[in-house]
């Protein structure tokens, strides 16, 4: 009877741990977000367990680090050119302590030959929110159970603390989140992150600096010292120097205490530890993370001290990026044709020095198939160039459906070599149009199944690869000129002057694309709605590459 009983009572512990599992794992953030809103805690859950994925051997080269790290580094890239078997492990403004426990973290289940530590939070105070992006996606454990305990003698010099059974147990911290749960919340969500830690981002915005600008800011901040301050109270005048260096960067001691931790725990497990410098364009009055020659220095010195290596691919290299198409937000991140370069020359760099060897991977090829679709269509998204995006969709057409619509008038800017353009990609009545004609062209699966020019405007709708669709074109003549493209009643046509473009992938069921070239004008301006495009890639990215979202 006594047997009964405690069997009974263990069974119902067993069940009702799993129902307290499964109910805090529902309301603790994954930090998967899936937008570019914020590009700082995308992807976290996935980036900590998607190396769960690789065999004990698939892994030679793993890398640390913040945001620079996750935009900046591509994997893919390095298999693909390379043969090398990485992975990132890179979170939103890592800390230095972060990077330890991650690491110990891989040590459990993997040797890697090469440790890569970017070196962006070298310089970083502690700012708890980031901790929890990672301890929130840890399993309960000694390991977390260690990292938390850091995490709270940090808060406690800082005046900030969660407790420790708010971190052991998010439920606490997260237990209000009930209220926003919606039927999403219940979808399973993949952890194969395809990228092996890579963030895939298409957005253009250059940096208004050059090197010598942040070279320049940075000698100036560094060599003022003082400053007069001249104030009036009550009629009385007075003048006050001001006595203050305005930049002086360096490395926390805490920072320091945890990189000689990470060296240790390599020569523990026979790694080579290399630190390196992701490249930004940025002055550190608008930009705490620049890179400036000051920090460059700094670590340079602290790396000598410990005999470690050390890449700056800012200071130390010719110039690898360009600063006008490589970078997403003003020079603080690299994007994805930013990340392209640093792997090409990283690679280089591991093998050269023999920090890696070159091998392949059933997984990683598999993965970078997934990887080189989503990095076409990232191409195709941002080609602001008339002719070379008639020639992207001219590679895809067997693949996709392409919406063509006119609006207000198309013709004017189009030269012989545009139109010969046109009709390699299929359209054989583009070129009759006159001006503020009225044109739609339908191509899918590589035929054109429908073209229209006319004086007048222009209706069509039918039924293509299971998806209703619908066009419409009204020309220069018409009163409320313009052009309208909807996939299942939901417009897609940026309706502006010139050629319209929706691009549907068969593979997916999804639109990819929508542009707008003004074809009125000889310079055939681009145009994209950046909001649109971006929700576009992840529902691609999404659909193609993981298990549920």
């Amino acid at each position: 009877m006594k047997r009964k009983f405690i069997l009974k009572v263990l069974i119902f512990m067993t069940i009702g741990s799993i129902q307290f599992g499964w109910i805090q794992k529902l309301l603790t953030p994954d930090w998967n977000d899936a937008g570019l809103t914020n590009i700082a805690i995308s992807d976290t859950e996935r980036t900590i367990h998607g190396i769960d994925a690789l065999a004990v051997d698939e892994l030679d080269v793993v890398f640390f680090g913040s945001s620079h790290v996750y935009c900046g580094v591509s994997p893919m890239e390095l298999y693909k050119n390379y043969g090398i078997l990485s992975y990132v492990m890179a979170t939103a403004q890592q800390p230095v302590a972060g990077s330890y426990f991650l690491l110990e973290k891989i040590y459990e289940t993997h040797c890697p030959q090469t440790v890569v530590l970017d070196v962006s939070t070298m310089f970083s105070e502690v700012t708890l929110p980031y901790w929890r992006y990672i301890l929130d996606n840890l399993e309960f454990g000694a390991l977390k159970y260690r990292m938390a305990k850091e995490y709270l003698r940090a808060g406690m010099a800082t005046g900030e603390s969660d407790g420790l059974f708010s971190v052991m147990f998010p439920i606490i911290k997260y237990h209000s989140r009930w209220v926003g749960i919606t039927k999403d919340n219940f979808q399973p969500k993949s952890r194969n992150l395809y990228t092996n830690g890579q963030h895939m981002i298409n957005r253009i915005v250059s940096s208004p600096y050059s090197i010598e600008d942040v070279m320049y800011e940075t000698q100036m901040l560094s060599d003022y010292h003082s400053g007069m301050l001249t104030e009036s109270a009550d009629g009385v005048f007075s003048q006050n120097t001001i006595c203050e260096a305005l930049y002086t960067p360096s490395v926390t001691e805490e920072n320091l205490k945890f990189l000689k931790e990470i060296r240790r725990l390599c020569e523990e497990h026979g790694s080579r530890l290399l630190l390196i410098k992701i490249p930004t364009m940025q002055v550190p009055q608008w930009y705490e993370p620049a890179w400036t020659p000051v920090k460059s220095s700094i670590i340079s010195s602290i790396a000598a001290d410990n005999n470690l290596l050390f890449l700056d691919m800012l200071y130390g290299c010719e110039p690898l990026v360009s600063f006008v198409t490589d970078t997403l937000d003003w020079g603080c991140h690299l994007n994805s044709f930013g990340a392209k370069k640093i792997s090409d020359y990283l690679g280089g760099y591991l093998l050269e020095n023999n920090l890696a060897e070159s091998r392949s991977s059933l997984l990683y090829s598999e993965f970078l198939q997934k990887y080189e679709k989503v990095y076409s269509m990232m191409e195709l998204q941002t080609t602001d160039v008339f002719g070379e995006y008639i020639d992207m969709l001219r590679k895809r057409k067997n693949d996709s459906t392409i919406l063509i619509a006119a609006a207000d008038d198309y013709i004017s800017g189009l030269t012989p070599e545009d139109y010969g353009l046109l009709k390699e990609l299929g359209l054989e009545l583009i070129d009759q149009g006159g001006g503020r004609d009225s044109y739609v062209g339908v191509i899918s699966e590589g035929k054109t199944i429908y073209e229209a020019v006319s004086d007048y405007e222009i209706a069509y709708q039918a039924e293509i690869a299971n998806v209703d669709v619908e066009i419409h074109s009204r020309n220069g003549w018409m009163k409320d000129p313009g052009a309208s493209v909807t996939v299942d009643r939901q417009e897609y046509a940026m309706s502006q002057i010139g050629l319209n473009f929706v691009v549907y992938d068969h593979e997916t069921g999804l639109v990819i694309d929508s542009v707008v070239f003004n074809t009125y004008d000889m310079a055939k301006y681009c145009s994209r709605d950046y909001a649109r495009g971006i929700l576009l890639l992840r529902d691609y990215e999404s659909a193609l590459c993981f298990d549920g979202w």
